[in-house]
């Protein structure tokens, strides 16, 4: 079987839960005999690494294409992203029918890197979901952008529908889909397989008795639930590292929110450590005395399982997919997402907990792991819904007002159709304010 992953990271270039997913899947299936064919890039990376990762090919969106393709996409030109992640997948395909013959196309939601290949139908197009940009558009709204989020979020509800199959490895996601939809969506958990499983192990440079999170400091993840329930136990409240990098927020940054609206907490009981990498992280994790996942809402999250396969103590939320995978005080402890007493209770217990009882979550944690989050099992599940794909009939009857709004064009359609519509006024007032706020900057 010939599978063409269509991806918008991939080791070595970034880090984030997309490459771990795909990292273990692609393992699981060399197992099996089969090295997919990778390609990776999206509206804002290109030029990326070439070349064989475990023996399978590596191939980048290149530039020249990326850039082809943004021109016949002038009209979006006001909504930058949007015109980006257009071409990027449009430029993608291209390249992909370059690269040769393949069975089975999988694709990310986010970066729309599919919707070449669903609109096309001359291959079967597997979707895999991560977080669109619809959804974080939806759980994460910027102020400014509501009009491009709900561009997104059209383009997704008419596009999505028209894959062979859609995956999701969280049951929260899978029934929000199938609600937007109107479709089934399978639902199977990831591949997850730590190589070597290391002993707690000291570091004189890591602070003692801390608890962890680690992810962006982003609205989503949770970090407004969290200070809030710091600020319910007070002087019960742990010492806690935040490892991840700033976001925007609210025409601002979101720790530079949290500071504001929680100086008694943020950068005081809570600490945020720059983004580091997976071998520091696992160090942070292997001497924490416990992990939170507090996120509002999040398609899987990899860090939990990261610190479950440690033998570590979780506290993750609801809003998680990875709660999927948790039985409440069997193998960590799930609280409901985004209400910070029950985030207080569940930290307040685990505080409490005698180290046998910590040893014994933590070796339940690990059991879980193994046995549901298993490589040959899983990828075995998934060759078989390959080949259910393989069996089924095209799903995409051609529309044409969709592709018009998403196929590239040589239209001459640029920002300045739009701006001519919006009064004089209203562009000089706007253009003073963003060159006061640019020289403030």
């Amino acid at each position: 079987m010939k599978i063409l992953l269509i991806l918008p990271e991939f080791y070595p270039s970034s880090g984030g839960g997309i490459i771990t997913f795909y990292v273990q899947l692609i393992k699981s299936f060399i197992d099996k005999g089969i090295k997919p064919t990778i390609l990776v890039g999206s509206g804002s990376s290109c030029n990326l690494y070439e070349g064989e990762w475990e023996g399978c090919k590596v191939y980048s969106l290149q530039k020249n294409r990326l850039d082809k393709f943004k021109n016949q996409f002038l009209k979006f030109s006001t909504f930058p992203n949007i015109q980006a992640n257009l071409a990027a997948a449009w430029a993608m395909f291209e390249q992909g029918n370059e690269i040769g013959e393949f069975d089975i196309i999988e694709c990310t939601d986010w970066g729309w890197g599919y919707i070449p290949w669903v609109i096309n139908q001359k291959h079967k197009t597997v979707i895999q979901f991560h977080a669109s940009i619809g959804e974080i558009f939806f759980h994460d709204p910027i102020v400014g952008k509501e009009l491009e989020a709900n561009i997104c979020q059209n383009i997704e509800l008419q596009t999505l529908r028209f894959a062979n199959m859609l995956i999701s490895h969280s049951k929260a996601t899978q029934l929000s889909w199938e609600k937007l939809l109107n479709k089934t969506i399978a639902y199977q958990l990831p591949v997850y397989k730590k190589e070597e499983v290391k002993q707690e192990k000291t570091n004189e440079n890591l602070p003692q008795n801390y608890a962890l999170v680690v992810g962006r400091v982003q609205y989503w993840k949770g970090p407004t639930v969290l200070c809030q329930a710091f600020e319910i136990l007070k002087d019960k409240a742990p010492h806690l590292l935040w490892i991840g990098r700033n976001s925007d927020y609210q025409n601002s940054d979101m720790a530079g929110y949290l500071a504001k609206n929680y100086p008694t907490i943020w950068n005081n009981k809570i600490k945020n450590v720059p983004q580091s990498d997976a071998k520091e992280i696992e160090n942070y994790q292997l001497n924490a005395n416990f992990i939170i996942i507090p996120s509002a809402w999040d398609v899987f999250n990899f860090t939990c399982v990261e610190a479950m396969a440690l033998g570590k103590v979780v506290v993750c939320s609801s809003g998680a997919g990875a709660a999927d995978i948790i039985q409440d005080g069997i193998n960590g402890f799930v609280f409901e997402k985004e209400n910070p007493q029950a985030l207080a209770n569940v930290i307040e217990k685990v505080n409490n907990l005698l180290p046998e009882e910590i040893i014994k979550i933590g070796i339940e944690a690990q059991i879980t792991v193994l046995q549901k989050l298993n490589p040959n099992k899983i990828a075995e599940q998934r060759i078989e819904l390959y080949k259910s794909v393989l069996q089924q009939d095209a799903e995409y009857k051609s529309n044409i007002w969709i592709e018009d709004f998403i196929k590239p064009s040589n239209s001459p359609n640029n920002a300045d159709g739009v701006l001519n519509n919006v009064p004089l006024k209203t562009i000089s007032t706007h253009l003073k304010e963003r060159l006061i706020k640019k020289i403030i900057r």
